[in-house]
């Protein structure tokens, strides 16, 4: 009977080594789960991170094309007001220069003018002398 006791031992001694390794399995498919569930997790932030990325991407693109397409706009007009400001410095050169002929012109006429009517002033002063030697 000692040596079914001894063989009893032996046995309650695996068996118990048994139960620890079963419940050292148990704790290491609980970590494995929880590995498994952490991995899921991070798959799934990085998805989400490279749609962010694609967005953000797109985005860029599109912000970056309306701000060449507001760049060549904004040339475009800057070339337009550059004409009209050329058009319209020619045309006030060419408007000064019209009035200046005008006032020459009219500085021209102006001294005719008071020849003529110097002149009338004469020919009335003769003629009203001439009345009043005609009377007297």
């Amino acid at each position: 009977t000692r040596l079914s006791e001894k063989l009893e031992a032996t046995t309650r001694l695996y068996e118990h080594r048994l139960a620890s390794r079963e419940q050292e399995v148990r704790a290491l498919e609980g970590r494995v789960e929880v590995l498994r569930a952490d991995k899921e997790s991070l798959r799934s932030d990085l998805r989400t991170s490279n749609d962010a990325i694609q967005a953000a991407d797109g985005d860029w693109a599109s912000q970056t094309r309306a701000a060449e397409a507001e760049v060549e706009r904004l040339s475009l007009e800057n070339a337009k007001l550059a004409s009209d400001a050329s058009s319209a410095h020619a045309a006030r050169a060419a408007s000064e220069a019209g009035l200046a002929q005008a006032r020459n012109r009219a500085e021209g006429g102006g001294l005719r003018a008071e020849e003529a009517l110097a002149s009338l002033r004469a020919v009335e002063e003769d003629r009203a002398g001439a009345l009043a030697s005609a009377e007297a």
